[in-house]
């Protein structure tokens, strides 16, 4: 091995990039960059690296008899080499269309998955792309350009785990551009030139042929270099921080199911900003809504909420963050909130009540079977306990109405269910979703699930309890 491989090998080494008995997917598109990277993984294997290579193209059918040249020469060059190769051919172009989004973004997207199913096929745990020191510059200085923080700092990861589970290595970040294209002349490596990447309309490549340039003009030092050792340490700030959310997380994390994280807002507000913005981060992929399009923005008015008892904002997708008197829930935007509820029905008593995203259930039990103490401290706005000689006739579940009026337990006087619902300071998913018990007589014995009424209250004399128990549907 010359001094160029042994430095990237010394660098897969010390970051742990690949592990022996891996099988590693080396994405080859034919450029000097992909064609180094699959040059010195093989001089690794002849060296005694435990590990071994396939090779992946993806054809993305952008510059015509170009884009299949490219595709032509990297099978040769794999078959030349002995090493086991896969292609695929998309329409970029068309998927940009359809799903209206940039060339880049289409194209980035095809390849990520071309590449996925690749390893799949091939048996790889591992996909490793070409991308380099240079590579990690422009990926800060476009970050600074549209303002970012100490993860984005960070650059391009040496090892990163996508949301899919996919793991992808870069062993060539410790090198410059210059090193790769040397080491290529030397070894009279050819490879293929992709002339979109000279055009100065997009702007990964006017950062690169125009504002990284002048910046190193006007540097005393490698500039490339000192970006890199800033990023590796905005790395390890990061990976800090991560830890320390990680272990708050389940300190203030109350419910988490599917798309929808329920934290304690007051532990989530007393975090430290770095660790709170770690723990939001966290529930933002955990709901799935994906950080891609989330900006510094966002998280600032995601701080912001959690300082309120009740306000929402919206994030990207279609999720969102509600603040909810003492919990911050992320979340899918429900559409609960202005979901129709059956006008009224008639509650099942010794069964189950299903009314909008409630399920209600009741039964009666002997007062010999209540503990009277605990229905006296109950502190379960879910579950409410009545008189049941009390309650005259059935019980009809419905919708808040305007005019509806009751006499809150433990309050004074009859009051207007919707200030009952301003002075408790309800916020307006807790608005949308009251449900109002009520007997044959049009006496409301419940806000569900809020507050009971003073009518049909348990008392020391009652024999017969009935319990009422409200769960939102496929809570249970």
């Amino acid at each position: 091995m010359n001094e160029f491989e042994r430095k990237i090998a010394d660098f897969v080494r010390s970051e742990g990039l690949i592990g022996a008995g891996e099988r590693v997917l080396a994405a080859v598109s034919g450029g000097a960059d992909s064609v180094a990277l699959l040059r010195v993984l093989q001089a690794m294997r002849d060296e005694g690296a435990e590990f071994e290579v396939a090779v992946g193209h993806v054809n993305h059918n952008l510059r015509g008899a170009a884009s299949d040249g490219d595709e032509a020469f990297v099978k040769v060059l794999a078959e030349r080499m002995g090493v086991e190769v896969r292609s695929e051919s998309v329409d970029t172009v068309g998927h940009a269309k359809k799903h209206r989004v940039s060339t880049e973004t289409a194209a980035r997207r095809l390849r990520m998955e071309g590449l996925g199913r690749m390893a799949d096929e091939l048996g790889c745990g591992l996909i490793a792309t070409a991308h380099h020191m240079d590579d990690n510059a422009e990926t800060v200085v476009h970050r600074l350009m549209r303002g970012t923080g100490y993860r984005g700092l960070g650059g391009i990861w040496p090892r990163k785990v996508f949301g899919s589970g996919r793991r992808y290595v870069r062993p060539l970040l410790c090198v410059r551009r210059r090193e790769i294209v040397d080491y290529c002349t030397d070894k009279g490596v050819e490879w293929r030139h992709d002339h979109t990447n000279d055009e100065l309309v997009y702007t990964r490549n006017r950062i690169r042929h125009a504002v990284l340039p002048g910046l190193e003009a006007e540097s005393e030092g490698d500039l490339v270099r000192e970006l890199f050792g800033l990023s590796t340490a905005a790395r390890g700030m990061t990976e800090r921080i991560e830890r320390e959310a990680k272990r708050c997380w389940g300190r203030i994390v109350r419910a988490e199911s599917g798309d929808r994280v329920v934290m304690d807002r007051a532990g989530f507000a007393e975090l430290t900003r770095g660790v709170r913005q770690a723990v939001a981060r966290r529930a933002i992929v955990r709901i799935g809504c994906g950080e891609r399009d989330i900006t510094r923005v966002h998280y600032e008015s995601i701080f912001e909420l959690a300082g309120n008892a009740s306000g929402r904002i919206e994030l990207p997708g279609g999720y969102e963050v509600v603040s909810e008197g003492d919990m911050v829930v992320f979340g899918k935007v429900r559409e609960q909130r202005e979901a129709v509820h059956p006008a009224r029905q008639v509650l099942a008593v010794e069964g189950v009540t299903q009314f909008g995203i409630w399920e209600i259930r009741a039964e009666v039990l002997g007062a010999d079977e209540v503990d009277m103490a605990a229905v006296e401290g109950n502190a379960d706005r879910r579950v409410e306990y009545f008189d049941a000689d009390r309650v005259e006739g059935e019980i009809m579940v419905r919708c808040r109405e305007d005019g509806d009026r009751f006499r809150p337990i433990w309050g004074r006087g009859v009051k207007k269910v919707g200030k009952f619902l301003t002075d408790l300071k309800a916020n307006e998913r807790e608005r949308g979703e009251v449900v109002v018990f009520e007997d044959s007589e049009g006496d409301i014995l419940w806000v569900g699930p809020l507050r009971a009424s003073e009518k049909a209250k348990v008392r020391a004399d009652t024999r017969r309890v009935l319990r009422v128990e409200m769960d939102r549907a496929g809570q249970k």
